[in-house]
C-alpha cells in the first residue's frame, strides 16, 4: 500500500480534463450517412457485432429509417469499413452523455428517391 501511494505521489496527474478541447482527428466518433449515397444494402446492419443498427422500411415503402444506437455501439468503425458507397463516415465527435437510452439513439430518414 505504501508503495502505491509513493509512486502515485512521484508520478503526478497524468491526466487532464479539457473538456473545451476538440478531439483529436483519429478519435472514434459518431457516424454520419450521406443519404445520397446510401443504396439500403444493409451490409452496415449486417456487420454490426453490437446490434446497434437498425434499418426499417415504412409500410408504404416511400422511406427508410436508419438508426444508430450508441448505447451499444463499441465505435468500431465495422459498419463504415463495409460500406461499399462509402455512404457512412465516423466523425472525430464524441455522442454527449444523455440522461436517457433514447437520447443516445440518431436516426436518419433515407427516402426512396435517395435510392440509386
Amino acid at each position: 500500500m505504501f508503495n502505491l501511494l509513493k509512486k502515485m505521489l512521484q508520478t503526478g496527474v497524468v491526466t487532464t480534463k479539457e473538456p473545451f478541447k476538440s478531439p483529436p482527428l483519429l478519435y472514434r466518433g459518431t457516424i454520419d450517412v450521406d443519404r445520397k449515397l446510401c443504396t439500403h444494402c444493409k451490409t452496415c446492419v449486417d456487420v454490426c457485432p453490437a446490434d446497434a443498427i437498425r434499418y426499417q422500411v415504412s409500410s408504404d415503402e416511400s422511406f427508410a429509417l436508419l438508426q444508430f444506437d450508441y448505447s451499444k455501439c463499441m465505435y468500431c468503425s465495422l459498419c463504415v469499413e463495409n460500406c461499399e458507397t462509402g455512404a457512412l463516415t465516423q466523425t472525430n465527435i464524441p455522442k454527449s452523455p444523455k440522461r436517457a437510452k433514447e437520447g443516445l439513439i440518431e436516426s436518419f430518414y433515407l427516402t426512396s428517391n435517395d435510392k440509386q
